[in-house]
């Protein structure tokens, strides 16, 4: 099952570290990051596994960001 969309709820105390981790996961430049964590709630990434989800969730909690599996 592929269809499981990642959405940042809040980007934390840590927000350029959550920026540059929206930047590695997406590919994105840093103004669209930005954007993205400072308009919450965002969504991070579509269309992936439960797998690569459950990871990137992992990363996103350790830097003190909420992200919600849709």
């Amino acid at each position: 099952m592929n269809n499981v969309r990642l959405i940042l709820v809040k980007a934390g105390k840590e927000k350029i570290s959550v920026i540059r981790e929206i930047r590695m996961i997406t590919g994105i430049g840093l103004k669209e990051a930005k954007d993205l964590s400072d308009n919450v709630p965002s969504i991070i990434k579509e269309s992936i596994s439960i797998k690569e989800a459950k990871q990137i969730i992992k990363n996103f909690k350790e830097l003190g960001a909420e992200v919600e599996l849709h």
